[in-house]
């Protein structure tokens, strides 16, 4: 039955949502079976007990399987309503021992943190606790999701090697400083956790602590802690094969003010040059942070803006893949070239396509807010000078990269629909591209023809709407006394039939046919 059909069968028959059958099972048992999450909420708000017993002695979290996301809601479901995770069916099996045993290491540490988040809702001592981790043979680490440092240290007294890792070179000290738990941190230094622990991907203690140090100000009490101990934050850490970054640099590509204010005062290095080429400036272009930048740009250490990487990137390139424009307008100010090629001629604007276009890159739950700041990254570029018909030493143009992007694809278009207006031309390989498809060809026709009229607009001062369009904001702002009509220009309006509106309304004198 189906998850929409059990719910309407339940409300048609109310008296069926308590049904009992004979091994004891609830209809709560078999939705957690099947990982029917929208039944098994149901069935808890209607009332039936989450640690309801069958002949079995399970409970209905000890009938969860092994399964995608589905099983996820069901046991966050049970735990959050007050299922009890120590609780032992016939075979001398509770949760604990059951997700430790059944599910595969990639799921394991999922449903570990679960389970062991629902003991801290249990009436049972810390001891007892204890007893039960060590029980189901889970590592010290999971003491730490029950967020009880007694928890932690009884595991230790009773023998847990608290420097124990898991594949990827994960311990306890590590967990602690990703969870930003300050409490447990000091416990395990103290237990003689080893400080100098590094994972296969997120280097040492300090660099976790740097990562998860966004929110909040526990993440600054850890680090202090570790940097009192020894740790550097401008140690070079070998992250994978291609990736080697300090702590200072994980701050400047992902930490927020507070963290990177803290670490320069702590002897972060804003002059270094990583073994790439990339210096202090190119990495504070990604960040999403223009504070961070502002930062950079009083400490008086950056004299050349437009300095490159061993493969010709400047800052704008980095600033164009994240799509941040706040950082951009700083980079502009100073004089960081928007026009600037890598070795293999790409520019600012074209990473920015490339960013857009690569979807399995970003996280899937960022995707659309960095998608937006892509397109905002574009218009940006385009406005201010970045050309559309630039060349790749593999002879890629900007459109031939994105074609296939409709969204980008548009606001190329214009661009080049422009070029074609002011005979500045454009190449054959572009025409080519916008004639070989229909959805390409009809929205470049009608931009070309739109802007054609506008080119007739005669506007005040003899100012043509085509410098309007090329993105001369100095010549706007000279006679563009209008606030609405700035407002306007500087959040980049890019449709044609807007901005023909606006200056028909406000600043034509005529029309010529």
């Amino acid at each position: 039955m189906e998850q929409g059909d059990a719910i309407d069968y339940f409300l048609n028959n109310p008296r069926e949502i308590g049904y009992v059958d004979c091994e004891g099972d609830t209809h709560l048992h078999l939705a957690a079976r099947a990982g029917d999450s929208e039944v098994v909420e149901f069935l808890i708000n209607n009332g039936v007990d989450v640690n309801a017993v069958n002949s079995f002695g399970d409970t209905p979290i000890l009938m969860v399987t092994p399964g995608d996301d589905r099983m996820r809601k069901v046991v966050d479901l049970l735990i959050r309503e007050g299922a009890n995770v120590a609780h032992k069916n016939r075979r001398g099996i509770n949760a604990l021992i059951l997700f430790r045993k059944k599910f595969m290491p990639r799921s394991k540490k999922w449903f570990g943190r679960e389970v062991c988040r629902g003991l801290r809702y249990l009436d049972i001592s810390d001891i007892e606790m204890a007893t039960l981790l060590r029980e189901a043979k889970w590592p010290i680490r999971c003491a730490l999701w029950t967020r009880k440092p007694s928890v932690t240290d009884l595991m230790i007294r009773m023998g847990e090697d608290v420097n124990a890792t898991d594949p990827e070179g994960l311990s306890a000290l590590l967990e602690a400083a990703a969870i930003r738990d300050c409490a447990q941190v000091a416990l395990l230094i103290k237990r003689g956790a080893n400080i100098h622990q590094k994972t296969v991907r997120w280097g040492n203690a300090l660099s976790i602590a740097v990562m998860s140090g966004i929110k909040g100000t526990s993440s600054l009490k850890i680090m202090s802690m570790l940097m009192d101990r020894g740790l550097n934050p401008n140690e070079i850490i070998q992250h994978t094969e291609y990736d080697a970054e300090s702590p200072f640099q994980l701050a400047l590509l992902y930490g927020n003010q507070r963290t990177v204010e803290f670490l320069i005062e702590s002897g972060g290095n804003l002059r270094y040059v990583d073994s790439k080429g990339r210096t202090a400036l190119h990495l504070v272009a990604c960040n999403q942070d223009a504070e961070v930048m502002n930062i950079l740009q009083r400490s008086n250490t950056v004299t050349n803006w437009d300095v490159r990487s061993f493969d010709g990137l400047n800052a704008f390139h980095f600033a164009a893949w994240s799509g941040n424009t706040k950082v951009a307008k700083i980079l502009q100010s100073n004089g960081t070239r928007i026009d600037g090629k890598t070795n293999l001629g790409v520019t600012p604007l074209m990473y920015a396509l490339m960013s857009y276009t690569s979807h399995n890159f970003w996280p899937s739950d960022r995707r659309p807010a960095i998608k937006k700041n892509l397109i905002l990254m574009i218009q940006f570029l385009l406005y201010n000078g970045a050309r559309v018909d630039e060349e790749t030493t593999q002879g890629q143009t900007p459109l031939s990269f994105a074609y296939r992007k409709m969204t980008v694809a548009r606001i190329l278009l214009r661009r080049l629909a422009l070029f074609e207006i002011m005979q500045i031309g454009v190449s054959e390989k572009d025409m080519y591209i916008i004639y070989s498809r229909d959805e390409l060809r009809d929205y470049f026709d009608s931009c070309t023809a739109e802007l054609r009229k506008m080119k007739a607009c005669k506007v005040h001062e003899g100012v043509s709407m085509l410098r309007i369009l090329k993105g001369t904001s100095s010549d706007f702002a000279q006679w563009a006394a209008d606030e609405e009509m700035k407002k306007a220009f500087n959040e980049k309006i890019t449709d044609f039939s807007i901005y023909r509106r606006m200056v028909e309304a406000k600043f034509c004198k005529s029309v010529q046919a």
